[in-house]
């Protein structure tokens, strides 16, 4: 890459693609220092700037109140998931009063034991509860004594189905977010190296040694977690 193409990039946005941590601590100083000054002449390069600043802000608001969202729902889901280990000798108890186990009925209910509940994917693991329910309905006409357990398949599955939908619909709108905050920074970015760069450049063209009373650099390069 030539100097001269380099000159034309925004080291501002690039040095922060990685870290949205290191993008909000480095706009919020500046927006600190500027909004502190008393000279007039910054107050225009301020009023410029804050509300791409805001924007940024509310989109880690945003994104931040979301994760934590999706982080309730997925242990939500997740504890759900884990009174398997409960729920299933409980339903074999039951059954098993009715059919002894290995019977063909039996086998019907349980065919691969208890292999279907406790591994595979989240989604097989429901829908293992789904299809055991189903069949417990389709018996009890004819065997009542399975009312009890196939009313607890249902509301459990009930309960796990709903606590999966929380959970991928968070995730949904956490990607959307996350989405919407990238974009954001780039644009804020962009107006950073437009408005106050290049406006206080303006005022201190013949000293830009006089930016670092607006700007910390040394934040641009300071290691942060990655995509956070």
């Amino acid at each position: 890459m030539s100097t001269a193409h380099r000159l034309l990039q925004n080291t501002f946005e690039i040095q922060t693609r990685e870290s949205h941590q290191s993008a909000y601590r480095f706009l919020t100083d500046t927006r600190d220092k500027i909004k502190g000054s008393q000279d007039p002449l910054i107050a225009p390069i301020r009023n410029a700037f804050i509300p791409f600043y805001d924007a940024y802000h509310d989109a880690m608001i945003k994104w931040l109140v979301e994760k934590g969202n999706y982080k309730g729902f997925t242990l939500g889901f997740v504890k759900s998931m884990k009174q398997l280990k409960v729920k299933l000798p409980y339903w074999e108890s039951k059954v098993r009063n009715v059919f002894l186990e290995d019977s063909p009925d039996e086998v019907e209910i349980f065919p691969k034991k208890r292999t279907p509940f406790l591994s595979g994917n989240y989604e097989q693991r429901v829908n293992a509860i789904g299809v055991l329910s189903k069949k417990l309905e389709s018996l009890v006409p004819s065997h009542p004594q399975l009312t009890e357990v196939y009313a607890d398949t249902r509301d459990f599955y009930t309960l796990c189905l709903e606590a999966r939908d929380k959970q991928q619909q968070s995730e949904g709108r956490l990607s959307g977010l996350s989405d919407a905050r990238e974009s954001q920074r780039i644009v804020t970015m962009n107006a950073y190296l437009g408005l106050v760069y290049c406006g206080l450049g303006q005022l201190h063209y013949n000293n830009l040694n006089a930016l670092k009373a607006f700007m910390d650099l040394s934040l641009l390069y300071k290691k942060a977690k990655k995509k956070e």
